[in-house]
């Protein structure tokens, strides 16, 4: 499978330059200026460019451009654009008398085709087989848009190259060839608006996957196609959209519309149908049935401690009963069975993410009962599940990977697959006249620019480094400004610059606690400014005037002076969507999304909320019968509006609403129909609406800009993920950060050592 991504051409490269004068450097100058861009100031692109002269400058010194292309090829790598391959065979091809730059193209091509060895003093020997180089996957929070037959032999994928190949369910063979199509979405008989989750029965005679049909309006269900004869049925209904067949293949387990699990009995057999236990959390995934058939994995996300969780259950078919088997802060998510019934999954307990796997009896209880499992903390940033008791090699780390993320584990064979993908995040900065036309700074996530747009503050997109640093608008220089941020949310961050672009709030995570700091820009060291209390995790928000900071933590919505003392509460919820708190302009409001007491429905209710700064009574600015989850919360530059994205029931509805301070009912404000919808922020002058969306059929994540006079809309930038805009202080320049995911699917499979 071939990925799209943002190449650079090596011709563009080689030319860009052509004007700068060779002669005004030496050579070796020019090699240093290429290595301080690329290492210290992270501007891969910049980097490029500078290698890229020195190669067309300075053939003659084959020492030299051969090291040069080396280092191009690195960035090729690290940017995941399929140049990287090339280049380094350029260098064994065309520079043979080079052999220590032949020898490191030789070992970057090997690296690029072999994951990391066995984890260091573990008792399990894994053996890798790479199955496929540049798979799409999306978002690792969504179900696994892949799986592979029960040989291990084939794979099924859902994929889309523009041009190329239309969207839909495609099957390959394992080492490769042409993929052949099961069903797309142009076809006569295909779905409007996407297909999803494909999964191989047991048998390898039949896929089971998600899709929207014409005949059934905007409703998911889930349809199982016999491979054979090509015959889709259509099963059931499913809103959450995962799903697993049982371990005979005899039925299908999905989540229903009342977020249920059902099974229910397909390929002719009577369609009767049995509900699992009590309703589970929105966005939950199903790990699969142990090979008994006997237990079911799932991976269920919940908020704890201001921070967003996952964590693997198990539920007991027999009678129903959950019961969780991991508790630890952060990602322990994608269980997938081993053949002896032990349960892998991924988790970065360890700070980077990994394969980790728990003994067959820990799961089941029949020696150390579930209940008594506890957490534990670890060293630094990282955590680890132990039972207690201690039990060595209980719970064990199988992978050791530092620089990469493992997501969507598939039990296969006698292993499992597992995709291993490389981030990259750069930071994009544009003219508000025109940013269609970004230039990239630097390396980095979630910029914020400083009120003069001379100075971005971002935070490192490096794997567990929970660093803020403040780079110049040109990206020559760089100050690191604080090494102890806590994880940030995929839309939102931990950090808070200043409107006037001198200070920065930050949450901390450290082995002495949680709590909110200041540090100034221009560097130096960090103020405590609270303690979080209950030591929940919070995302801090400068009010305008940079005299107090507004937090939530637990039941509370607070405000501490920046000089620290007594936060004050004033409201209080069952809780609060952490990252939704929003000053308005002028500074006498504070706007949140938060959840109300269930008061007897099946759950709690979300609703835009607004209190005075200076304190006062809650109010709630949407209606009752537009309870269901909220998230982006942002206000209109005039301070009377405020925008957000609604997750309404079956679609209807769905997309980015207003709320009105002034308590008139809220209305639709934007509702693509190409693609989905999600949140947002405004321009300074409310000149225009800047919003992030997927579309079903290219995949990925899109920026849009929506114009406030004609509600015209423009596509502003594209990747794998970004992040929303932010301006200067003048509304002139604005910044936002996108991400390249490489991606390749390996098969692991372990024998003890």
């Amino acid at each position: 499978m071939k990925r799209l991504t943002r190449a650079i051409p090596l011709a563009h490269v080689l030319l860009v330059l052509a004007a700068v004068s060779a002669g005004a450097q030496s050579r070796h100058d020019l090699f240093q200026r290429a290595l301080v861009q690329e290492r210290t100031y992270g501007n891969l692109e910049r980097a490029a460019e500078l290698y890229g002269l020195v190669v067309s400058q300075y053939p003659e010194d084959r020492a030299l451009a051969a090291s040069a292309l080396v280092q191009l090829g690195r960035i090729y790598e690290t940017l995941g654009t399929p140049q990287a391959r090339a280049t380094y065979g350029r260098v064994i091809r065309d520079f043979g008398d080079q052999q220590d730059q032949v020898r490191a193209a030789r070992e970057r091509l090997a690296g690029m085709s072999l994951p990391a060895g066995r984890q260091r003093g573990s008792r399990m020997d894994p053996t890798y087989t790479l199955f496929s180089d540049g798979i799409r996957v999306g978002n690792p929070g969504n179900p696994a848009p892949y799986d592979l037959s029960p040989d291990g032999r084939q794979l099924v994928f859902r994929d889309h190259v523009p041009g190329e190949r239309p969207a839909g369910l495609y099957v390959t063979d394992r080492g490769g060839g042409t993929a052949r199509p099961l069903i797309v979405l142009d076809s006569a008989r295909g779905p409007t608006e996407g297909l999803w989750n494909p999964r191989w029965s047991p048998d390898g005679t039949r896929i089971a996957f998600t899709a929207r049909f014409p005949a059934r309006d905007r409703l998911m269900g889930f349809y199982v196609m016999d491979l054979d004869g090509g015959a889709i049925e259509r099963i059931a209904d499913s809103f959450e959209g995962d799903l697993c067949w049982t371990h005979d293949g005899s039925a299908v387990t999905y989540i229903g519309p009342d977020r249920r699990l059902r099974t229910r009995v397909v390929a002719g057999r009577p369609g009767d149908e049995t509900v699992l236990g009590d309703p589970l959390p929105q966005n939950t995934l199903l790990g699969g049935y142990s090979p008994d058939g006997k237990l079911l994995a799932l991976d269920i996300r919940t908020e704890r401690l201001g921070r967003e969780m996952r964590d693997i259950w198990i539920l007991a078919v027999d009678g129903g009963e959950r019961f969780y088997v991991t508790d630890a802060p952060g990602l322990d998510a994608h269980p997938a069975w081993g053949v002896d019934g032990s349960l892998y999954f991924v988790s970065d307990r360890a700070g980077s993410t990994n394969v980790w796997r728990l003994a067959s009896d820990v799961i089941t209880g029949r020696r150390y009962p579930p209940s008594r499992m506890r957490s534990v903390p670890r060293s630094g940033r990282g955590w680890t599940s132990n039972v207690e008791g201690g039990l060595p090699g209980r719970v064990e780390q199988v992978t050791s990977f530092q620089d990469e993320r493992i997501v969507h584990l598939r039990r296969v064979g006698g292993g499992v697959a597992f995709v291993l993908e490389r981030v990259t995040n750069t930071i994009q900065l544009a003219h508000a006249a025109s940013p269609h036309e970004p230039r990239t700074v630097a390396r980095g996530r979630n910029p914020q620019l400083s009120a003069a747009g001379d100075r971005i503050v971002l935070e490192s997109d490096q794997v567990g480094r929970g660093e803020i640093w403040a780079v110049s608008r040109d990206g020559e220089s760089r100050i690191q400004l604080a090494g102890d941020l806590a994880p940030s949310g995929r839309w939102s961050s931990r950090f808070h610059l200043s409107l006037d672009g001198t200070e920065v709030v930050y949450a901390s995570d450290t082995n002495d606690g949680w709590a909110i700091n200041v540090v100034a820009v221009s560097g130096g060291a960090r103020r405590r400014v609270t303690a979080l209390p209950g030591n929940e995790l919070a995302y801090p928000v400068w009010s305008p005037d940079g005299t107090r900071i507004a937090f939530t933590s637990g039941r509370g919505l607070f405000v501490v002076p920046r000089d620290g003392g007594a936060p004050t509460r004033l409201a209080e919820l069952r809780t609060w969507d952490a990252w939704s708190v929003r000053w308005s302009p002028d500074a006498e409001r504070i706007a949140a999304l938060g959840w109300e007491e269930p008061s007897g429905q099946v759950e709690p209710r979300n609703h835009v909320y607004v209190v005075q700064a200076s304190g006062g009574d809650l109010r709630r600015l949407t209606p009752d019968d537009e309870r269901q989850h909220k998230q982006g919360l942002e206000w209109h530059p005039n301070g009377q509006e405020l925008t957000y994205m609604y997750h309404a029931p079956d679609f209807e509805g769905d997309g980015l609403r207003t709320a009105y301070v002034d308590g008139r009912p809220s209305t639709l404000f934007i509702d693509e129909a190409a693609t989905w919808d999600y949140v947002g922020r405004w321009a300074p002058d409310g000149s225009a609406f800047y919003f992030v969306a997927s579309d079903a059929v290219r995949g990925g994540w899109q920026l849009y800009r929506r114009a406030s006079g004609s509600g015209a809309v423009n596509e502003v930038s594209a990747g794998d993920d970004l992040s929303l805009p932010t301006w200067s202080g003048d509304g002139q320049s604005l910044a936002w950060s996108v991400a390249r995911v490489t991606s390749q699917l390996w098969v692991m499979e372990e024998s003890s050592r």
